[in-house]
C-alpha cells in the first residue's frame, strides 16, 4: 500500500508548485494526477468527471504539462497496426523513498 493510500495525502514536488512557468491550473491538474494511485491506467474522462472541467480545458493543461516536461508522451501503434495510442507518464515526482513507483499511465484520447 502506498503512502497516499495509507494516509490519504498527496505529495506534490515543491519544484512543480513553485514553477512560475506553469499556470495555476496546470499545477492543479498535476496535483490531481499525483493523487491517483501509482501504476494505474487513467483516462481523460476521469480527469474531466473528477474535476468538473471540459475536455478542451483538460487537453490544454495536459499540453502545458507536456511542454514543460511534467508529463512525457509516448505513442504506440496497435498490435494489429490499426491506429495509434497515446500514453502519458508523470515524470517530475521526487519522492522515491515514500512512493517508489510513480509511473502513471494516462490514456488521454
Amino acid at each position: 500500500m502506498s503512502f497516499n493510500e495509507l494516509y490519504d495525502y498527496t505529495f506534490v514536488p515543491k519544484r512543480t508548485v513553485k514553477d512560475r512557468e506553469l499556470s495555476f491550473n496546470a499545477i492543479g491538474l498535476y496535483s490531481v494526477m499525483c493523487s491517483y494511485a501509482p501504476g494505474g491506467i487513467y483516462s481523460l474522462r476521469i480527469i474531466t468527471n473528477d474535476r468538473g472541467i471540459d475536455e478542451d480545458t483538460a487537453k490544454q493543461l495536459i499540453k502545458e504539462l507536456v511542454d514543460y516536461g511534467y508529463l512525457r508522451c509516448f505513442k504506440y501503434k496497435n498490435k494489429d497496426g490499426s491506429g495509434e495510442q497515446t500514453k502519458y507518464v508523470l515524470t517530475a515526482y521526487y519522492y522515491p523513498y515514500i512512493c517508489h513507483s510513480r509511473s502513471f499511465i494516462w490514456e488521454l484520447k
